[in-house]
């Protein structure tokens, strides 16, 4: 067998028992069922990543709930001394 950094480990489909593979695509009989199986891993490129859609929260936010002092226009400014 080649010796791979790659390992991976699944359940039979057929079975449940787990299987340990070394490469990428493989061909044959489950050990422990017989079923053939075929595994077949392809990693593709899907492009750049989208930012997800910001979902409304419930309830307020900090800026629409901290308390401002209402502006009043009208008033005489006081001359600084």
């Amino acid at each position: 067998m080649i010796d791979s950094a790659v390992q991976l480990t699944f359940p039979c489909p057929a079975c449940g028992s787990f299987l340990t593979l070394r490469t990428f695509h493989a061909l044959g009989p489950c050990p422990s069922c017989q079923n053939m199986l075929t595994v077949d891993l392809n990693v593709t490129v899907q492009g750049a990543p989208t930012a997800a859609p910001q979902l409304p929260q419930p309830g307020k936010k900090f800026n629409d709930r901290r308390f401002r002092p209402v502006a009043q226009p009208n008033l005489p400014q006081r001359p600084v001394h």
